[in-house]
């Protein structure tokens, strides 16, 4: 019996590793030591502070330990100018990477250090999935991956970008001022992107198959096939982008110049989503079947008719929504894209489009200041403060958008402060006079 314990114990060591802070973690994933690093820091203040870019050799999964009750924070600067966190080379047979529960920081004492967000892709088959994450404050592009590799898909489900640069996922060509770069032909696999949100994502767009406005030479034919960047499947289901800026909210070449070949190959979807105050247009190309259904389009641009029928042809949407979503703050930094004129904007499945973290059941109210007869809530820097009117006895609990308990504590007298990283909360006070609840951004 003895010997069987140490046998399981042994195992599960073997295959998982928890870390309290980075001691050993960049090692340990660059070595493959592990099939899974859990981030458990002893605090919701614990952040992880990557000095370097992280090489990794195999397979991993990076996730928040399970019941922590809030998310894990990864920020950092990154060796001797911005970059990414992670940079997959030189792995043969492919590698499944999996990100679960982590908050990514890109600002650093005020300073925006990361440009390149989470990942740089530059082998072939390197399969990621971002779930239950957030991302904050990035400086340059590709805030989730820069690919340039043949044969990968990418997952995103319940993911929160906020005040990003562009490019979230981008497929490339090779990279001439980049000599680690394959000189390959990139065309990743499935591109699926669900429930996720993206607010205030400026500079370019939204995601970019091919090789964009970058001119090439049309006399060299290895330039010439490189540009034949693209995806084989993309689909974006109840999501929710606001604000973006730039050039084309999506953009993909419609037809190459050279080899005929579509930015998609297979099927371009997009259903049950919101585009709302987006500067440009969309731009992507599916060989073969695009489907667009329930969906709510805004852009700032008007576009001369001619472009308006070509974009009928292409698209053949089916039960465009108009009505436009009333959003319950959009004042930047507030970023309360709460839903309330849920029932104007029904979907295929009888419920409101868009990411379902902004149609919850909790009392649609500002994210910046919360006001009841119980007293007043908001946010200054990094601090939810409670004011009440009087002297009032009770309770604060602070939850994730996910509904997991972050922090709880009694109210102090007639103001409480709560210290939290960046992001998004749901706020419950109780008293001997009620309750009040409501969402809260820090953003500080």
């Amino acid at each position: 019996m003895l010997f069987a314990m140490i046998a399981t114990l042994t195992s599960l060591s073997a295959n998982a590793q928890e870390y309290a802070d980075t001691t050993g973690l960049i090692e340990d994933i660059e070595a493959g030591l592990y099939e899974e690093y859990i981030l458990a820091p002893a605090s919701v203040e614990d952040t992880f502070f990557l000095s370097r870019i992280i090489y990794p050799s195999a397979s991993f999964v990076l996730k928040a330990k399970d019941d922590l009750g809030f998310m894990p924070v990864v920020t950092g600067n990154l060796d001797d100018r911005p970059s990414q966190f992670f940079r997959m080379m030189d792995i043969d047979g492919g590698a499944d990477v999996e990100i679960h529960g982590i908050k990514f920081i890109g600002t650093l004492k005020g300073e925006k250090a990361v440009s390149d967000g989470l990942m740089r892709i530059l082998t072939e088959d390197i399969n990621l999935t971002v779930k239950d994450c957030e991302f904050h404050d990035f400086q340059g592009y590709n805030t989730i991956a820069k690919v340039y590799n043949s044969g990968g898909d990418i997952t995103l489900d319940n993911v929160l970008l906020v005040n990003t640069g562009g490019k979230i996922i981008q497929v490339n060509y090779k990279d001439d001022a980049d000599p680690t770069t394959p000189n390959y032909v990139p065309k990743m696999g499935d591109l699926t992107i669900t429930n996720t949100t993206s607010i205030d994502n400026y500079k370019r767009i939204f995601f970019e198959l091919g090789a964009g406005d970058v001119p090439i030479d049309e006399t060299d034919p290895e330039i010439k096939q490189r540009f034949n960047a693209g995806a084989e499947n993309v689909t974006i289901t109840n999501c929710t982008f606001f604000r973006h800026a730039g050039v084309n909210v999506m953009q993909g070449r419609s037809e190459y110049e050279f080899g005929g070949t579509a930015a998609i190959e297979g099927t371009f979807s997009i259903s049950n989503t919101i585009f709302s105050t987006m500067d440009e247009n969309l731009n992507a190309d599916s060989a073969s079947q695009t489907f667009m259904d329930y969906n709510y389009f805004n852009f700032g641009v008007a576009l001369p008719e001619e472009e308006i029928d070509d974009l009928d042809d292409l698209w053949s949407p089916t039960n465009t929504l108009e009505t436009a979503p009333v959003f319950a703050d959009t004042t930047a930094g507030a970023w309360d894209l709460t839903l309330q004129n849920q029932t104007d904007l029904l979907g295929s499945d009888g419920n409101p489009i868009g990411d379902p973290r902004w149609w919850n059941d909790w009392t649609p109210i500002g994210i910046q200041e919360i006001e009841s007869e119980l007293g007043k809530v908001y946010s200054y820097r990094n601090l939810a403060i409670i004011e009440t009117a009087e002297l009032i006895t009770g309770s604060v609990s602070v939850y994730s958008i996910t509904g997991q308990l972050v922090k709880a504590r009694e109210l102090n007298a007639q103001r409480t402060e709560i210290q939290l990283p960046q992001g998004l909360y749901v706020l419950r006070v109780s008293t001997e006079k009620g309750f009040m609840t409501g969402k809260i951004i820090i953003v500080d």
